[in-house]
């Protein structure tokens, strides 16, 4: 529900090493969804590696309808 406007406010941060960054809001959306497909493949590939069936990992799978 964020509109263009709140995605492209600017968000602020310190890393772990002292240094200030700022970028839109829309760019850590992006990161975060990007971030967690990679590990959620990291896990599948594992899973498979041990001869697991994979879960479902889309998260169609967890939200109800409405």
């Amino acid at each position: 529900s964020l509109t263009v406007e709140q995605l492209a406010a600017d968000l602020t941060w310190t890393d772990e090493q002292g240094a200030t960054h700022t970028r839109p809001l829309r760019k850590a959306v992006f990161h975060l969804v990007n971030h967690s497909t990679y590990h959620r493949g990291q896990v599948v590939s594992l899973l498979r590696q041990l001869g697991y069936s994979a879960p479902a990992t889309d998260l169609i799978h967890f939200t109800s309808a409405g």
